[in-house]
């Protein structure tokens, strides 16, 4: 098993997991970036849209997900939390009646696209998740919180780092607690 350099320190009882979308359309090269040194970012699991998974960073180190974040008084997430990133190309552009990444213009079929957009976005569409990506989540969840009783919530990226993130639009993880 391979493992992303980009990792540091020890994560021990975390509190939280927290959910990303990667902004990106393919399960391989995402995991590819992730697990390169040079990308600077990591999650603990990576979530494909077929439901296939990747553990990217061992349970007991800080996976560098969170970034500047804080939530319920705790500053830098990293330290306390567990990240899943969920392969979505996430906000969308429509133009000439198709739909588009808005970071990387790739084609997203239109049965993917959720129309309704958070309040703070300038985007109205947005790439949804599947239900294999979904179960998936849902068990790994289910597992972590098992392995750790310490895990209090499941929040976005956009909670714990509002003013940077709008990730896992669209997804409501109030189902996920």
């Amino acid at each position: 098993m391979t493992f992303s350099p980009n990792c540091s320190g020890i994560l021990k009882d975390p509190k939280f997991i927290v959910a990303h979308y990667t902004a990106s359309g393919n399960f391989i090269t995402t995991r590819d970036r992730l697990l390169n040194k040079e990308s600077k970012v990591s999650a603990h699991y990576l979530i494909g849209r077929a439901g296939e998974i990747a553990q990217l960073v061992p349970l007991n180190k800080c996976a560098w997900h969170a970034g500047e974040s804080e939530w319920k008084g705790y500053k830098g997430l990293n330290k306390y939390s567990i990240g899943i990133e969920l392969v979505s190309f996430g906000p969308l552009v429509l133009k000439d009646g198709k739909f588009y990444s808005a970071e990387y213009g790739t084609e997203v079929p239109a049965n993917e696209v959720h129309d309704g957009a958070p309040s703070t976005s300038t985007y109205r569409y947005w790439q949804t998740f599947t239900e294999p990506q979904l179960a998936q989540l849902r068990a790994t969840i289910d597992e972590l919180k098992r392995l750790y009783p310490s895990i209090t919530e499941v929040i976005g990226h956009r909670d714990c780092a509002p003013k940077r993130k709008q990730d896992p639009w669209p997804l409501d993880l109030s189902a996920f607690q």
